[in-house]
C-alpha cells in the first residue's frame, strides 16, 4: 500500500510538521502531509506570503505501511529541531567563552611586570 504525499521542505532542510513548526526530523507521522499536489502548494504560496525570506520546495515522499515517511530514499528519523537548536547555542557559548579567556591572557601577557618598570626606572 505504498502512496506518495507531498510535504514542504525550507532551505535548511527542515520539515513543515501539522503545528506549523519547521524540524530536521521528528516523528513523519507528525509532518503536514496532503495526498493532494494543490494543497501543499496553497500552503506554501500561504507560507511565502508571510515570511518572504523562506524558501520552500515541494517534496515528494512516499508513505510507508506503517504510516512512516520515506523521503529522498530514506526514512524519516526522530530527532527535533529544538535538540539541534540547544546544541548549537551551547557550543556558540563555549566558543564565546574560549574566546574571552584566550582575550584576556593576552591582555595580561601584553602588560608589562611593575618589577620591570622600576628596575628600567633606576638605570
Amino acid at each position: 500500500m505504498d502512496t506518495n504525499v507531498f510535504i514542504l521542505r525550507n532551505q535548511h532542510q527542515q520539515y513543515l510538521n501539522k503545528s506549523h513548526e519547521w524540524v530536521a526530523s521528528g516523528d513523519s507521522k507528525t509532518l503536514l502531509r496532503s495526498a493532494h499536489r494543490d494543497e501543499i502548494i496553497n500552503e506554501k504560496v500561504e507560507l511565502t506570503v508571510k515570511f518572504p525570506d523562506l524558501r520552500i520546495n515541494v517534496v515528494k515522499a512516499e508513505l510507508l505501511n506503517n504510516g512512516r515517511l520515506s523521503i529522498d530514499g530514506e526514512t524519516f528519523l526522530p530527532r527535533a529541531i529544538e535538540a539541534e537548536a540547544e546544541a548549537e547555542a551551547e557550543a556558540e557559548a563555549e566558543a564565546e567563552a574560549e574566546a574571552e579567556a584566550e582575550a584576556e591572557a593576552s591582555i595580561k601577557n601584553e602588560t608589562p611586570d611593575q618589577s620591570s618598570l622600576f628596575q628600567n626606572q633606576g638605570s
